[in-house]
């Protein structure tokens, strides 16, 4: 049974005005927002106007149930971080400056673990000159993740870690590469097998935790630098489709008023440049104003990304 609306008091309402104030500021920054759903979402702030923590995050802010997750997640990581700080070369404190670098940490399980691996991440940026980056993150995170755990007897007998009515663990999902307790497994097989499968390969590319699959029950959206190589795969497809069906229609053209003036070979050089103007349509870049935002700016279209000749632009 649905949860009934419930007005909130003096107190409830003026913490909930402070929390969404923050929010609406332009998200300015994750760690900010984060802390803000959190705080809304533990003292059910929302209970005036909707029924859900989720409803709220999808109908106020835009928000999927899972990104409004990894936002808390990745706002607690640098909480747990903050005390202790990362001190650079020179002195200061370095933190992560972007959820996307946050996220990654919070596959481990403890502050400490959260610790060790960031201190690794800030010495190898200041060791090789280069700048701190989700995939540098992640590389560090992943040596930091524990072994999977072997596989326990199934009751079909086939010591799958989750249950695969006996078919092979090879199609079916490869969770024992994911550390899991029985109680998670339990839950997890909760789920369809086509969404385990989606939740799955998200959990392994690092969109989410196994934690925050099971409580959304819903796929992280892809980040932004999967978007662009995504976009940038099917626009090449394009081209190569295009550039087929051209190659083999051309040949065709064999008359003599098209080897007349060069109209063949001329037809040949304009096609080339088309299929140019067309991969200049492929994405290069997270868009530098709206830092490759899932909602997007009018600069990029509201797509998060941008072409190159339009970054350098921008910048």
């Amino acid at each position: 049974m649905a949860s009934e609306l419930t007005p909130l008091n003096k107190a409830e309402l003026s913490q909930l005005r402070e929390c969404e104030a923050v929010i609406e500021r332009g998200q300015k920054t994750f760690i900010e927002v984060g802390n803000a759903l959190a705080t809304i979402k533990e003292g059910k702030l929302y209970k005036a106007h909707y029924k859900t923590f989720e409803k709220y995050c999808k109908d106020k802010w835009g928000y999927t149930k899972s990104h409004a997750y990894r936002m808390i997640e990745s706002a607690q990581v640098v909480e747990n971080l903050s005390p202790m700080g990362d001190k650079n070369s020179k002195g200061g404190v370095t933190l992560p400056k972007t959820e996307r670098e946050a996220r990654p940490l919070a596959q481990l399980e403890t502050p400490k673990e959260q610790a060790k691996a960031w201190a690794e991440v800030v010495k190898e940026s200041e060791k090789t000159g280069e700048p701190i980056t989700a995939a540098a993150v992640e590389a560090v995170v992943e040596r930091h993740l524990p072994p999977p755990p072997a596989p326990e007897p199934s009751e079909n007998g086939d010591g799958a870690p989750w249950e695969n009515d006996g078919e092979s663990d090879e199609d079916g999902p490869i969770a024992a590469k994911i550390k899991a307790t029985k109680e998670q497994r339990a839950k997890f097989a909760e789920f369809d097998e086509d969404l385990q499968a989606a939740l799955l390969a998200s959990i392994l590319a690092g969109r989410q935790t196994l934690r925050n699959a099971i409580e959304t029950g819903e796929v992280a959206p892809l980040t932004i630098e999967e978007k662009i190589k995504a976009e940038q795969s099917k626009i090449e497809a394009i081209c190569r489709a295009i550039r087929k069906v051209f190659d083999e229609e051309i040949e065709k053209l064999d008359g003599p008023w098209a080897k007349d003036l060069n109209r063949k070979q001329g037809a040949i050089d304009k096609f080339a440049a088309v299929l140019e103007t067309i991969r200049s349509c492929k994405p290069a870049e997270p868009c530098p104003r709206c830092k490759g935002d899932a909602a997007g700016c009018k600069d990029c279209h509201k797509t998060g990304m941008v072409t190159r000749n339009a970054y350098q632009q921008l910048v």
